[in-house]
This record gives structure tokens, sequence and C-alpha cells, in this order.
């Protein structure tokens, strides 16, 4: 088996062998990573799986991140602390960058976003930046719960800057 986090290899063990265990070492900070593990059957009931161990935490069984395939809409932090949104709507997927630098994932941050027809706008805190969708509706996602611009509390509702 071979294990690769973000192209760099952690584990290498690409040989005919029973059932074991093999560990491997990487240091990691907050954030996504891609995770390749491979492996191959030679002779049947081949078995491959996956644990981690955080820092402070105990050994835990690595699941897949949550495909995205069924929704319309999603955000993320870039690295240079910009808002990345992906909305997808009648036309295709939009990706959009949003900000100046402000988001920074070690601090808290006042975010609300909002999309009328085509325009999508970012408010981030108390900085509002504007951009456009493709088309003027988002497309149905499948599965998806998520409820926008409502509050937990009875009648209030977020009202712009």
């Amino acid at each position: 088996m071979r294990l690769y986090i973000d192209g760099a290899p952690v584990l290498d063990h690409w040989y005919d062998q029973s059932a074991t265990s093999r560990y491997g070492s990487i240091y990691l900070t907050a954030g996504m990573y891609e995770c390749v593990m491979e492996y191959y059957e030679n002779g049947g009931d081949a078995v491959a799986q996956l644990y981690w161990t955080p820092p402070g935490g105990s050994e835990a069984l690595v699941q897949p991140a949550i495909s995205s395939s069924s929704r319309n809409f999603e955000m993320g932090v870039s690295s240079l602390g910009n808002l990345e949104v992906k909305i997808t709507n009648s036309c295709g997927d939009n990706i959009l960058v949003l900000g100046g630098g402000e988001l920074q994932p070690e601090g808290w941050h006042h975010l609300a976003l909002t999309f009328s027809t085509s325009n999508v706008t970012a408010y981030l805190d108390g900085n509002a930046y504007e951009a456009q969708t493709c088309g003027n509706t988002l497309a149905e996602a499948e599965g998806a719960v998520l409820s926008l611009g409502a509050s937990v509390y009875d009648d209030i509702y977020f009202a712009g800057i």
C-alpha cells in the first residue's frame, strides 16, 4: 500500500503482504488536504483501511469528505484570505472570489452573503464586495437542507451593513 498527502509520500509498502498495520508520520496544520491511498490485491481478501491520530486524540478511521455534487452553493476561505464562493445555477458553475484578504483562519469574522437575481454580495467585517453569476436563479439542490437569511430568534434578519 502507498499513502500520499498533497502528493508527498507518507507510506510506501508496495509488495504482497497479509493483513498488517503500517505507520507513517506527517506534520499537518488545520485545513483540507488531498489524501490518496493506493493498494492492490494479489490472491484475494484484500483489505485497506486508513486511520489517523490527531494531536491529543485517539486513533480513528478516516472518512472521506462529503461530496458536493448535489449542492448548489459552497464557500470557503482561500490561502490569500479571500472568500471563495461556488454557485451552481442554470448556466453552470460560477467560482467567485470576494474580499480584500481580511479573512484569516485563526480569527473570528463577521460574514454575510446575499444572492439576488445574478448579484452576489459578501459582507466581510464591515466591507461589502460584489460579483455577478451567469444565471438568475440557483440550481435546485438534491438532499441539502439549509436556511439562508433566517435567524434562530423570531423576526431578526440580516439587513446589511
